[in-house]
Order: structure tokens, then sequence, then C-alpha cells
């Protein structure tokens, strides 16, 4: 969604997409973090679209002082 508002990605098929756009996630899930650490980069060329993206990609980290339990990326191979 972040990614999308940036112009990384359309709302409807009209969006034009800014191949100037994305995300670098600097920190993933379970990565130890500080005060002052950079979560991720937002990469856009239209500055009235960061407040709202970072506001979204904020919003989607959840820090803690436990590590988050172990999801594994397999659940079942099929044959």
């Amino acid at each position: 969604q972040a990614a999308m508002l940036l112009g990384a990605g359309r709302a409807t098929k009209d969006d034009v997409l800014d191949f100037d756009a994305g995300i670098v996630l600097v920190k993933k899930t379970g990565d130890a973090v500080k005060k002052g650490d950079t979560l991720a980069t937002l990469h856009t060329t239209s500055e009235n679209k960061i407040a709202a993206a970072e506001a979204q990609c904020l919003s989607a980290y959840n820090i803690s002082p436990d590590a988050p339990e172990k999801v594994p990326l397999v659940y079942k191979i099929l044959n």
C-alpha cells in the first residue's frame, strides 16, 4: 500500500506508474532496532506523496522488546 501511494503501484488501471518510486526495506522481521535506526527508505518523484506513504509504512511495523515467533517460509510441498 505504501509503495502504491508513492507511485510504484496502481490503485486503478488508469493510474500512471512512477518507475523511480519504491521502498527499500532496511529492517526486516526479527531484526534488532534502536531509536534512530532507519527502517525503510522511500523513493518517489512527488514530495507530496511522502507523508501518507511514510504513515502507511510505519503502521506496518510492530516494534517490541520480544523477538517475533519464527514463521516457516514453506508450509507444505505439493507433489
